[in-house]
């Protein structure tokens, strides 16, 4: 059976950004709003992409998007769902309890938060389906710090994984645990044991130490599954920063300087912003590649700040960015307006491993 004759491939990328990924929530209901604003039936965000991608908060907002609902049909949350998600369960994931300085002491030698409060609003809200549950092809990142390799999840359509000789990994994991695996932050988080569908021991940690924006991947990805076609990427961020850490501020800095809780590990920001920037010059520069970015500049939020007046900052900010660019996000809703055209077949995960 041939794959889908759908020409242009619409990809959706997610950023990681722990409670801003509020930014990203925030950013597509004001695409489905415009999207949806003369249809009698409203269409949701996973009739509308080929491929859904996400890193960290994203993936878990990716795997919101695209898995079934309570009943079997439609999706299991919107957008607006996930507004709601992050404003109501943003401080079950990152507990506001006293002590803000001593928790930030402690992460210079264990991680700043439990797995309680994170692995609990992951099962509350995936329930106990299977990451082959998703309804749209999907793709999110991780690492094994066993293997020391990336580890990918890969939701793909049964037609690519039955052409001959490709490898087909049988991994029908929970969803929430491919959520916890790109979602434990370094130093944020203990990371999250699972096993294979081998039987094979996983140590998983988040998906940014190597691929915070996971575009590239996204495309690489949909590359092989639908070769020779144009490709429509929108990439959504969770906050960016223009400023830069000046000579003055950092030639003396070790390696408490730059692992430093309370300037929010400087080097993980500077590791992430360098592989966002290549990802979105890649992208930018393919020539079968219609790219699109949309973010809001950082005005120095945490990813783990999860007291209400800084969520209200983060969903402000995101909303005032969409009345800035509504000239942008009309022109991708319109590019975007018409469902994918895929085939209604069920799908299988792949699990590990460089991508092949």
């Amino acid at each position: 059976m041939g794959s889908p004759v759908r020409r242009d491939i619409n990809i959706l990328s997610l950023d990681g950004g722990g409670v801003r990924g509020l930014i990203s929530a925030v950013l597509l209901e004001a695409l489905m709003g415009r999207i949806n604003q003369d249809r009698r039936r409203p269409l949701a965000a996973g009739d509308l992409f080929d491929l859904v991608a996400g890193t960290s908060a994203g993936g878990l907002i990716a795997l919101a998007l695209t898995m079934p609902g309570a009943d079997g049909e439609g999706y299991l949350a919107t957008p607006s769902d996930l507004v709601r998600l992050f404003r109501d369960r943003g401080a079950d994931i990152f507990p506001l309890r006293p002590g803000r300085f001593r928790r930030r002491l402690r992460q210079y030698i264990r991680p700043k938060y439990g797995r309680q409060g994170l692995d609990t609003v992951l099962k509350d809200l995936l329930g106990n389906r299977k990451f082959s549950d998703a309804k749209t092809a999907l793709l999110l990142l991780s690492y094994d710090t066993l293997s020391d390799e990336p580890v990918f999840f890969k939701n793909r359509p049964v037609y690519w994984l039955r052409r001959p000789g490709h490898p087909s990994d049988d991994a029908d994991i929970p969803a929430w645990h491919a959520a916890a695996g790109t979602a434990s932050a370094p130093s944020y988080f203990p990371a999250f044991r699972t096993r294979d569908s081998r039987g094979t021991p996983l140590s998983l940690i988040d998906g940014a130490v190597f691929g915070n924006n996971p575009a590239v991947f996204a495309l690489i990805e949909a590359m092989k599954m639908y070769p020779g076609r144009r490709y429509r990427v929108l990439s959504v961020g969770t906050g960016f920063r223009e400023d830069s850490l000046t000579w003055e501020r950092i030639h003396r800095w070790g390696l408490l300087g730059w692992a430093n809780p309370f300037r929010n590990v400087p080097l993980l920001q500077v590791m992430g912003a360098g592989q966002r920037d290549s990802a979105l010059h890649v992208l930018d520069k393919h020539p079968d590649v219609d790219f699109h970015r949309w973010d809001v500049y950082d005005e120095g939020w945490a990813m783990d700040d999860a007291r209400p007046h800084s969520l209200e900052q983060l969903e402000e900010a995101a909303r005032r960015w969409t009345r800035r660019h509504a000239s942008d996000v009309t022109d991708v809703a319109r590019r975007l307006r018409r469902p994918a055209d895929r085939l209604n077949l069920p799908r299988r995960p792949q699990f590990r491993g460089v991508p092949r």
